[in-house]
């Protein structure tokens, strides 16, 4: 794929739509069919309680990364913990880590490259992934109001911000109630206090 595509397509990922787990996959297969001979690609991701593979585009990048974890040892773990390029062109000649690369070769893999990201990159994606959600919730919510108040979408906010205001709520939290009562099936639906009125 060339490159400037693939960076279109990163682009088009809706983070909103999806949890960082459904966008590190797509950003594997993406990155399988950008690099020039990849096969496989796989996602890991370091934190206190350990290393685990967070994506991956199939069984064998599961298993080498595995194999690291068992090890504690390997090119992605080297590559996540210097945040460098790690890259091992001939695995049957890797003598850094011999007993993860025999097995690598016994699996398949005759190369790898390993490129590793700060933790903050992930922890960014995360948070990027929970402010498009929050602008989600926080436009449909407008909506809700818009349609009936018959306002325009700036009078909506302000009379969300108002009640997040007076009711000191985060206005993520007075849009979600907003959502969540105009979509309660009728049988369930609370008292609203009078018509027209956000949570």
């Amino acid at each position: 794929m060339d490159p400037n595509a693939a960076i279109f397509e990163l682009g088009q990922i809706k983070l909103g739509e999806t949890d960082l787990s459904g966008v590190l996959t797509q950003v594997s297969e993406l990155a399988r069919r950008t690099i020039p001979g990849a096969e496989e690609v796989s996602v890991t991701l370091i934190k206190q309680e350990g290393a685990h593979t967070a994506a991956f585009s199939g069984e064998m990048a599961l298993r080498l990364d595995e194999l690291q974890y068992e090890y504690g040892q390997g090119p992605c773990l080297a590559a996540a913990r210097e945040s460098a390029v790690v890259s091992v062109p001939n695995m049957s000649e890797e003598v850094r880590w011999p007993r993860w690369a025999a097995r690598a070769v016994q699996g398949g893999a005759h190369s790898s490259l390993s490129i590793g990201l700060y933790d903050a990159t992930a922890t960014l994606a995360a948070q990027m992934q929970l402010a498009m959600q929050s602008r989600a919730v926080i436009e449909q919510a407008k909506g809700i109001i818009m349609g009936e108040r018959r306002c325009t979408p700036d009078e909506a906010f302000a009379v969300l911000a108002k009640v997040s205001q007076d009711s000191n709520r985060k206005l993520r939290e007075v849009a979600a109630a907003l959502v969540e009562r105009a979509t309660r099936p009728p049988g369930l639906k609370r008292d609203r206090g009078g018509s027209g009125n956000p949570p």
